[in-house]
C-alpha cells in the first residue's frame, strides 16, 4: 500500500536549462533518475502533524480581483498555514450551483501551533457578485481535514475527516442555505470510536435521479476480521438516498477490491465522480492495479475494470523488483503515481487521468518493512477512457529549450533540485466535462528552467529557492479525448519576471463540477517550492488559495499566446547588499514610484525617483529577500534584492 515519503535525494540528473521560451511541446525523450527514494510508513512520518521551528513572521495581504491580458482572472479567496491539501488525489473542493453561485473549500489552519489544532475546512462563497471575506476559522467544531463539498436542496454538504485517536471518523457538515447559516454536524454512522477501523480521507459527490443521493468513498484502514486479525487498509463505499439524513449503505467493501484481490490501498489514492444514477471511482496504489469501479444503478451494484494491470498480483515487500528480477523493465515497474481524476460524460463513460511513476524494491538488508523506492523524476500524465480503453500519455514537462530532453538542475551533492511531493513531475490532475462534451484538465508540473531571481538569490539561510518551481497548467479536448490542446501555463502572467513575482509555486488544482462560459478552478500558491507539512522543506508561510476563471471562448489561443516582456533597463546594485542600494532606470525622464516589498508581498519601503538614478538605504530591513518595483506611467518593472 501507499507509504509516505522520507526525503533523501541521490540521483544522476541531466544538464541545465537556462531560459524560458513559449514553446509548448511534450518532449520526445526524458532522462530519468537512476536511483530512487526510499519510502517510509505513514506512522513514522511525524512531520504530517508536528510543528517545526522554521517559519516567516510576515502575513500576506489578500489580493483583489485581477484580470489578465488573455481574459483570465484570479482572486485569492483563502489563506492557510497548513499547506498539505492531499496526500495524493485532489478532493471535490469547488462547486458551482445552478444559479452560478460558487462554494469553495480547502484544508486550512489560521494560525501556527503545535499539531495545528485549529486545522479544519476553510470555506468561501461567491454570491454572483463577490466572494465573502477570507475566513479566519474552520466551519467544524473539531479539528478536521480533507474536505469535499456539494450543493443539495438549495443548501450545502461537506465531508471531511476527524483524525484524532481514538476519535477518528468521517464528519458530515450541512446547512439548508448555501452561503449563510449555521452548520450542523454528524458522524458517518458506525465510524465512531467503538468500531474496529478508522474511516478517513473521504471523497463525496451528490447525484441520483432526484438529486438526493450522497455518495462517499473513504479509506477504512486498520480493518480487522471477526477474529481481530488485521485485514489491511481498503476503500469502502457509503450511500444516503435522502440527502444525508440516513445511510442505507455504510462502509461497504465492494466486490473484487478487498483483501482477496489486493494487499491494500493508501489514503487519497482514489477519485470519485457521479452523474445521475452513474457512480464511478478510480483507485490504485503503487503496487496494485489501477482500477475503475462503476455503478449504473446509483451505487447498488458494481462492476470492476482494470485500467492498468500490475505485473505482480498481491505484491508484498518480500517481492523483489530490481534489474535481476525485472530486466525487461530495467529493474523498475511503471505504475500510477496515485494522483487520480475521473469525469463521467453524458453517456456515463468514465474518463480517467493519472501521473506516471516508476517503482522498485530491492529488499536490501536494513530496509524498513514495507519500504520501497520511487523515482521522482518520472514524467508523464496519462489519459484513459472506457471507449478506447487505451493508456495514452497526453502531457509531460514542457521542453522549453527544445532539446527533446528534460533538463533538471542538480545540486552540489548530485541530487535533483526538485521539491518533494512524492508524485510524477506532472501530477495532481483535476478534470471536468462541459455540456457540449469538451473535456478540461488541469494539473501541476515543474518548469524546466530556473528564473534568474532564483539563481541570484540562491538558498538564503534556511529558505530554499534553488528548486524547480511547479506551475498550474490547463488542457482541453474537443473530440472526446482523441486529441488534446497544448498545455497552457496558468501562472504565466503572475510569475512574469518583469511585471510579477516569478517566485510562485502552484499546486493542488481543482476544477469545479460545472464548465459554462468559463472554466473555474482553485489552487494553492506560495513563494517556496515544496511543502512544509509533509517534507519540512518549506518554511511555514501563509499559503494562498487562488480562484481562477478561464474563458471558454478563445481557449484555443491560450497555448499559442505569448506574454511579451518589455526590455528591462532597470538595474539594482550592489546585490546582495548590507546597507545602501543603487537603482538605475535607463532613459527615465519622469518621476517614478519605487516600492520595496518582502517576499510575501508586504510593502516595507517606498520612495520616488526623478530621472535615471537614485540611492536608497535598506539598513533598517531585516536580512532576507525583497522585490524592488519601479512604476512609471506606462510600465512596472520588478527586480529581486537580497539584504544580508
Amino acid at each position: 500500500m501507499r507509504k509516505i515519503i522520507c526525503i533523501c535525494f541521490a540521483f544522476v540528473i541531466s544538464g541545465i536549462a537556462s531560459s524560458q521560451t513559449s514553446k509548448q511541446l511534450v518532449p520526445k525523450g526524458v532522462k530519468q533518475a537512476n536511483k530512487g527514494i526510499k519510502t517510509k510508513t505513514r506512522k513514522d512520518n511525524k512531520k504530517n502533524n508536528y510543528l517545526y521551528s522554521k517559519r516567516l513572521d510576515f502575513v500576506p495581504t489578500s489580493s483583489e480581483y485581477r484580470l489578465f491580458s488573455n481574459g483570465m482572472s484570479e482572486q485569492i479567496i483563502g489563506k492557510t498555514y497548513y499547506d498539505l491539501q492531499t496526500n495524493n488525489s485532489i478532493q471535490n473542493r469547488l462547486f458551482v450551483h445552478d444559479d452560478n453561485t460558487i462554494s469553495a473549500t480547502w484544508t486550512m489552519s489560521p494560525d501556527i501551533q503545535t499539531k495545528f489544532p485549529n486545522r479544519g475546512t476553510g470555506y468561501n462563497y461567491f454570491d454572483g457578485t463577490s466572494w465573502m471575506d477570507i475566513p479566519e476559522s474552520r466551519i467544524e467544531e473539531e479539528r478536521t481535514g480533507w474536505s469535499s463539498i456539494a450543493g443539495i436542496n438549495g443548501g450545502e454538504i461537506v465531508t471531511s475527516h476527524v483524525y484524532e485517536d481514538p476519535n477518528t471518523f468521517t464528519n458530515i457538515a450541512s446547512r439548508t442555505e448555501k452561503g449563510s447559516g449555521e452548520w450542523s454536524e454528524k458522524h458517518l454512522p458506525n465510524t465512531d470510536a467503538n468500531t474496529n477501523y478508522k474511516n478517513v480521507w473521504p471523497r463525496m459527490k451528490v447525484g441520483g435521479a432526484d438529486g438526493q443521493s450522497v455518495h462517499i468513498i473513504s479509506h477504512t484502514y486498520n480493518m480487522t476480521d471477526s477474529a481481530g486479525v488485521s485485514t489491511g487498509n481498503f476503500i469502502t463505499y457509503s450511500r444516503s438516498q435522502n440527502g444525508g439524513e440516513s445511510f442505507d449503505i455504510i462502509d461497504l467493501l465492494l466486490p473484487e477490491i478487498g483483501p482477496e484481490f489486493y494487499t491494500g490501498f493508501g489514503g487519497d489514492a482514489y477519485a470519485l465522480d457521479v452523474k445521475g444514477n452513474t457512480v464511478a471511482f478510480v483507485l490504485g496504489d503503487a503496487w496494485t492495479d489501477v482500477i475503475l469501479m462503476k455503478s449504473t444503478d446509483n451505487g447498488t451494484t458494481w462492476t470492476k475494470t482494470i485500467v492498468k494491470e500490475h505485473p505482480i498480483p498481491m505484491w508484498t515487500d518480500a517481492d523483489v523488483v530490481d534489474t535481476l528480477t525485472f530486466p525487461e523493465f530495467d529493474g523498475r515497474i511503471e505504475n500510477s503515481d496515485q494522483t487520480f481524476s475521473i469525469s463521467l460524460d453524458d453517456n456515463g463513460n468514465a474518463h480517467i487521468f493519472y501521473g506516471l511513476m516508476e517503482y522498485s524494491n530491492s529488499n536490501e538488508p536494513g530496509d524498513e518493512e514495507g519500504a520501497y523506492s520511487y523515482y521522482p523524476t518520472t514524467d508523464g500524465l496519462v489519459y484513459w477512457n472506457e471507449t478506447t480503453q487505451e493508456e495514452v500519455m497526453i502531457a509531460a514537462i514542457i521542453d522549453e529549450n527544445g532539446n527533446d530532453t528534460l533538463d533538471i538542475l542538480a545540486g552540489a551533492d548530485g541530487g535533483a533540485l526538485i521539491a518533494g511531493y512524492g508524485t510524477s513531475l506532472t501530477s495532481h490532475p483535476s478534470s471536468a466535462i462541459a455540456e457540449n462534451g469538451d473535456i478540461y484538465l488541469t494539473y501541476s508540473g515543474i518548469i524546466e528552467y530556473f528564473y534568474q531571481d532564483q539563481i541570484d538569490i540562491g538558498d538564503f539561510d534556511d529558505e530554499i529557492f534553488l528548486e524547480h518551481y511547479r506551475h498550474m497548467y490547463i488542457m482541453r479536448s474537443q473530440d472526446g479525448g482523441a486529441s488534446w490542446s497544448n498545455p497552457y501555463d496558468l501562472m504565466t502572467e503572475v510569475t512574469d519576471p518583469e511585471i510579477g513575482n516569478p517566485l510562485q509555486e502552484g499546486v493542488y488544482g481543482c476544477i469545479s463540477n460545472v464548465v459554462n462560459n468559463n472554466v473555474y478552478l482553485t489552487y494553492q500558491r506560495d513563494v517556496y517550492p515544496g511543502l512544509h507539512i509533509q517534507y519540512d522543506e518549506d518554511p511555514i508561510t501563509k499559503n494562498s488559495i487562488v480562484f481562477m476563471t478561464i474563458p471558454v471562448e478563445g481557449f484555443e489561443t491560450l497555448a499559442t499566446e505569448e506574454i511579451t516582456n518589455s526590455t528591462s533597463d532597470l538595474s539594482v546594485y550592489p546585490n546582495p547588499t548590507t546597507n545602501m542600494v543603487n537603482i538605475n532606470l535607463a532613459n527615465n525622464k519622469e518621476i517614478a514610484n519605487v516600492t520595496i516589498t518582502n517576499i510575501l508581498g508586504k510593502v516595507v519601503k517606498t520612495t520616488t525617483m526623478n530621472g535615471e538614478n537614485t540611492q536608497l538605504s535598506v539598513k533598517e530591513l531585516i536580512n532576507g529577500v525583497y522585490f524592488v518595483s519601479i512604476e512609471t506611467t506606462n510600465k512596472v518593472i520588478t527586480k529581486s534584492l537580497v539584504k544580508r
